[in-house]
This record gives structure tokens, sequence and C-alpha cells, in this order.
């Protein structure tokens, strides 16, 4: 759909909502610039129409062979809201569920689940400046949907696995915001579970991890004779980082069956933003609902204190 800014404009704004994008296939010669199995976002800015608005819509079992598997953004700035990115695979190189190049998107209250890169970045490879992940879950991810658990298949076994981080590779990040994102269960086999930030250490302005909770993210090994998971609760070493929580589980209502609600006793509510919870940066601008339309900020745990949970949902008391 082209939207028009108003009615004596010419310009157009494409607004894809409540779709599903499934088992679609990007073949490139590889072509670095562009993949994109589910959706190849390129060029807004330079073609003079607004950034695409993506909306509602589920990515399910797409496949680049290069980059991209869910989506792939080539000098565009997509606003990506309340979307699933779910078993996409990146067969050749980097960012199962979403890979962006000189590109800053808007990601909010997503969820990306158990999405697959050969490369790098399971969930999502990012080589650019800027852009924001917020009020999202990674879950599972860096995982092929057949990772072994006896022994590995005959040749590379490695293949199951993401080489370099299960949920988000950053490969030049700098003013790249993260905020109130769940880490959870995330795998690669050489390193970093979740989050590795590769952005140069002469950059002044660092990527920003801040309200994220990390458990449960693994390097995954063969020793010969059994499976080897090392605790890899790691997250991008040269971001910025406050109130990040660790080693707790999100305690999810049923996250195997996809149901990532936070339970009542999950220790994500009320557990952003809050200066008694360590963290001295205060409030950013936050959307006003989560990702079902819940209101986002409230007294989750019922103590007089508002604060934001940690993580797409916002647990609301019955």
């Amino acid at each position: 759909m082209c939207n028009k800014v108003d009615s004596s404009s010419t310009e157009c704004q494409t607004i894809v909502s409540n779709c599903i994008f499934t088992e679609n296939q990007a073949w490139m010669d590889n072509n670095t610039d562009y993949g994109g199995g589910g959706m190849l976002n390129i060029g807004s800015l330079q073609t003079g129409e607004l950034s695409p608005v993506v909306e509602s819509c589920t990515f399910e079992r797409n496949w680049s062979r290069i980059q991209g598997g869910g989506m792939h953004n080539y000098d565009a700035y997509p606003t990506v809201t309340n979307c699933v990115f779910n078993a996409n695979e990146a067969g050749a190189k980097r960012g199962g569920g979403m890979s962006n190049y000189n590109s800053g998107p808007e990601v909010t209250n997503c969820i990306f689940n158990a999405n697959w890169a050969l490369e790098q970045g399971g969930g999502i490879y990012h080589e650019t400046s800027g852009g924001t992940i917020k009020n999202s879950t990674f879950y599972g991810n860096g995982r092929r949907t057949d990772t072994p658990a006896g022994p590995p298949p005959p040749g590379p076994w490695w293949l199951t696995l993401t080489r370099l981080a299960g949920a988000i590779f950053i490969f030049d990040g700098r003013g790249c915001t993260i905020t109130n994102v769940i880490f959870d269960s995330n795998a690669a086999w050489e390193a970093t579970g979740a989050v590795e930030d590769q952005t140069p250490d002469s950059v002044q302005v660092r990527t920003t991890l801040d309200s994220c909770l990390f458990h449960g993210n693994v390097i995954r090994t063969w020793t010969g004779s059994e499976w080897n998971e090392v605790p890899e609760d790691n997250y991008a070493p040269h971001a910025l980082k406050t109130g990040l929580l660790f080693d707790s589980d999100p305690l999810f209502v049923n996250a195997s069956d996809g149901d990532f609600h936070l339970r009542y006793d999950s220790p994500c509510i009320d557990a952003g933003y809050s200066f008694r919870h360590g963290n001295i940066s205060g409030y950013w601008p936050m959307p006003a609902t989560d990702f079902e339309g819940d209101k986002r900020i409230i007294d989750g745990d019922g103590d007089g204190v508002h604060a934001v949970d940690i993580g797409a949902d916002e647990y609301k008391p019955e």
C-alpha cells in the first residue's frame, strides 16, 4: 500500500500491515548488497520516498542465500513494529531474521525466535550507524531447527549453529540503541551466544545497551563424545551498558510453544528504567503500549512504583 503524505503531496509511504511472509527464498549470485528472503527494503531515502512501515507482520521460514532470511535493509530506514521473525535462515552469511547495511531501522515490540545464519547474527546482523531495537525478545536464535541432541551429523556439524552471535552481531553500531530487550537461550559455536559488538575502538559514539536481560545464552561445541554448552551471557563488549540483568530466567509463560508473555513472578517486571534497579539513565521515550497493545508502563509488581518491564511484554496484573 502506498499512502500519500497529504492531499497535495506527490510522495508516498509504503505501509505493510498484518501480512504473513512464509517459505519465500532469495537467490542471488553472491551479491553482498542484497538479500531478503521475506522482504527487501532498498534505497527508500535515496529515491525520495518516505521510509516504509512494517507492522503486525509475521516472517516465518524464509530463506536467503546470502543475508537477511526474513528481511534485508539496504540504504533504508523502515519502522518495524509488532512483528514476529520465526525460523528464518541466511544460508551463506549473516542475519537470519534481519540484516541491515547502511540502514537504521527502528525495531519495536518484535519477537525473534529460532532464526539462524551461517556466519554472523542468527537474529540480526547490523552493519550501519544508528538504528534502535526496543521492547523486543530474542529467544533460541543461532540454532537451526534440526540442531542435533545427539552426535553431530556427518560433515561440518557447526552448520547447525551460527558461528558468531546467536542473537545480534553488530559490525559497526555507532549510535545503535538496544533497550528493554530479553536475550534468552541463544547460541553460537565459536563466540558470543547473545550479542557481539565489533564497532571500532576509535569510534566515539558507542552502541548503547540499556535495561536488557541476558539468560541461558551459550557457546555450544562438540567434544568428541558429547555436546558441551558453555554459559556465554556475553553482551556487546564495546557498548555503553546500564541497568542490565544477568543469570535471571525471564520466566515466560511457555516459550517452547511461542508464548513470550511474562509470568507473574518474572524478574523482568518493573525491572527497567528505574533508579532503584541501578539504572541512572532515567526514562527514555518509550512506546505507549507493548507488543499486543497493553499500556506500556504500569506498576506490575504492586509496590507503588511505576516502571517499564524488560522485553516485548508489559505484565498486566489480573
